[in-house]
């Protein structure tokens, strides 16, 4: 596991709750996404599940099309989110990173 993506994850955690009087609210999530975006019936899929979870905070592996990941996000859930993620090495690598919503 990459060490920088998990630091990544847990101060955009503690940013998140330091900030909020209401801890309870907070929801995490990972979510293996084969090969993102395989074809539209995926990506529907994929955030009606992360809708469905009510989290805040979603840890994603397989993304092969990080600005395709964010738009959907942003179209399906609120234009709120924002996706961090490591960065590419090769051709058609597959992206781990964190899908957030900002305003929690």
């Amino acid at each position: 596991m990459k060490w920088w993506l998990v630091a990544i994850a847990v101060g955009v955690l503690a940013v998140r709750l330091s900030c909020r009087s209401d801890v309870d609210r907070t929801r995490i999530a990972t979510f293996n996404i084969e090969h993102f975006p395989k074809n539209a019936r995926q990506v529907e899929g994929a955030f009606d599940e992360i809708a469905a979870t009510g989290a805040t905070l979603v840890a994603a592996q397989e993304i092969t099309a990080p600005a395709v990941f964010l738009a959907a996000a942003r179209r399906r859930l609120a234009p709120s989110w924002d996706f961090v993620h490591d960065p590419p090495r090769v051709e058609h690598h597959h992206h781990l990173g964190v899908l957030f919503d900002r305003r929690s």
